[in-house]
């Protein structure tokens, strides 16, 4: 496979990151991972739509342990060997 043109990773980048959702990624991941959709796909709109499905799947369930405060005391009532 080809590395993607750097003008067409800059825009898919720019286009992932509107969205609010998906700002406040670290731009390495969201680079990342568009460099391998666009390499993968023969279309910017498909590329765009496989990298938010993807930064979807990686950042919600980040999400969903991050909200989680009291995951430990879930562990608290299991007795001791």
């Amino acid at each position: 496979m080809t590395r993607p043109h750097p003008e067409d990773l800059a825009k898919l980048v720019a286009a992932v990151c509107v969205n609010p959702k998906y700002a406040q990624l670290a731009p390495s991941l969201v680079e990342r991972l568009a460099a391998e959709e666009l390499e993968k796909r023969a279309d910017f709109k498909t590329a765009l739509k496989t990298t938010r499905t993807r930064l979807h799947q990686v950042a919600g369930a980040g999400k969903f342990v991050h909200h989680k405060e009291n995951i430990p005391d879930v562990y608290h009532d299991i007795p001791a060997n």
